[in-house]
């Protein structure tokens, strides 16, 4: 019986230290815009710049991804009261660097280090002035040499 329990334990430590051991190699992304806030004047164009961070020895697929496999970075507006008052174009997406992964027959694009995108934002004529909350939706692959884990970061600005 002491031998049964002991296996139990034994098991329960070995788990509980892989756990602990996948978290330290977690890694993430930042995803923010610059700057923090903007004032749009009704019926004119402007845009939210995005500045993006990507960990050392990671990527992202860019957008467009290229013909290799993977998922672009895409940028979604969330719908919401506030995003009624504004008309948006299409994300628009730095260049990204033509790659050939390993193992792959196709290239791919992808951003290293740091990029930034734009959403290109006109506040509708008959807007009020006031402070508005748009909400935004970021969806990128993470990837490194081994592993892609798709994430995806909601922010208001």
């Amino acid at each position: 019986m002491l031998k049964r329990y002991s296996l139990l334990i034994i098991s329960i430590i070995i788990f509980m230290l892989s756990c602990s051991e996948s978290k330290k190699g977690y890694v993430d992304y930042r995803a923010y815009p610059v700057p923090e806030k903007i004032e749009i004047n009704p019926g004119n164009p402007s845009f939210i710049a995005i500045k993006i961070e990507i960990p050392d020895g990671h990527y992202f697929y860019g957008n467009p991804k290229g013909p290799g496999t993977g998922k672009p970075t895409e940028l979604f507006i969330e719908k919401s009261t506030s995003n009624k008052n504004f008309a948006f174009k299409q994300p628009q997406f730095l260049p990204a660097k033509k790659y050939m992964p390993q193992y792959e027959k196709k290239h791919i694009f992808r951003y290293q280090g740091e990029t930034h995108l734009f959403l290109p934002i006109r506040a509708k004529k008959e807007t009020k002035p006031g402070t508005y909350s748009i909400k935004l939706k970021l969806e990128v692959l993470l990837c490194s040499q081994t592993t892609c884990i798709p994430q995806n970061k909601d922010f208001k600005y």
